[in-house]
């Protein structure tokens, strides 16, 4: 696992101002950027949880794990893209993937599922462009189980997506206070 300090080099001799933590700030520095956002999210409600792990992997089937086995998906938003033009409207939030195919024994399973006990819904409030994503008030949060998400809507057998009124109205509101009390929490979790 990389430090941060580490140089990228030239027959061995190292190159000024080419470190891993220079890649980091080059690649990584746009929170508003939707799929960073959704990486910072997961960090964010493991540090917020306490839940350790070494290093984010991409291909789980879910994003986070508590030590009491809870499988937890993280998923984020935000009213303003690091494309949004000034003056633009804000955007309308919807979680996306909310299931998919799971990976065992080296193959992908064909039925695609829900593959957490846990939702947490992440909305950024950066109305204000200045917003800093650090600032925890800054985030508001919610949690659905997945038999909560499960259950047969007037539009949807098994939802893939659900937009944030939805989220409103049928997931519980937490701060991130709240979350941290959620990490000791067992597979059956809370609404």
């Amino acid at each position: 696992m990389l430090t941060g300090i580490e140089q990228l080099r030239l027959g061995g001799t190292p190159i000024d101002g080419a470190t891993a933590l220079d890649f980091w700030r080059w690649a990584f520095a746009d929170l508003r950027q939707n799929a960073l956002r959704g990486v910072f999210a997961e960090w964010v409600v493991a540090h917020v949880m306490g839940i350790e792990r070494e290093c984010r992997d991409p291909w789980a089937d879910c994003d986070l794990v508590t030590a009491q086995g809870l499988r937890i998906e993280v998923k984020a938003a935000a009213y303003r893209q690091s494309w949004h033009a000034e003056g633009a409207p804000p955007s309308k939030i919807v979680f996306s993937g909310l299931h998919g195919r799971r990976f065992e024994n080296g193959r992908y399973i064909e039925a695609s599922t829900y593959n957490a006990d846990l939702y947490i819904f992440c909305l950024l409030d950066n109305l204000d462009p200045a917003a800093d994503p650090f600032e925890l008030e800054r985030w508001r949060f919610w949690t659905l189980s997945a038999g909560d998400l499960g259950r047969p809507t007037p539009n949807s057998g098994q939802r893939r997506s659900i937009t944030l009124a939805s989220v409103i109205r049928e997931g519980r509101s937490v701060t991130a206070a709240e979350l941290k009390g959620l990490g000791a929490i067992g597979r059956r979790g809370p609404r």
